[in-house]
């Protein structure tokens, strides 16, 4: 993002990116633990749906749609690895 994009954002925006990438480093963070902890799948999920909906409702869209992808990021290491092993 631009620093004019950022200077003309207003509050929500803001809040709503602050959001969304809270999800996005969640979810790193689960798909770190899957391996040993399977039930963050669900709570990466769950979590990453709920913040990108309220990053979307904040008008932060490109944010939410990027928290929208990482939620299925450890679903897909999973799958992943369950295909190769």
């Amino acid at each position: 993002m631009l620093r004019s994009e950022v200077l003309k954002m207003k509050n929500p925006s803001r809040i709503g990116v602050a959001i969304g990438v809270l999800s996005i480093v969640f979810s790193l963070l689960c798909l770190a633990i899957t391996p040993v902890f399977t039930p963050a799948i669900v709570v990466a999920a769950f979590f990453g749906v709920v913040s990108g909906a309220i990053a979307m409702a904040l008008q932060a869209r490109r944010t939410a749609y990027a928290a929208f992808l990482f939620a299925a990021a450890p679903l897909a290491e999973f799958l992943i690895l369950r295909l190769v092993g």
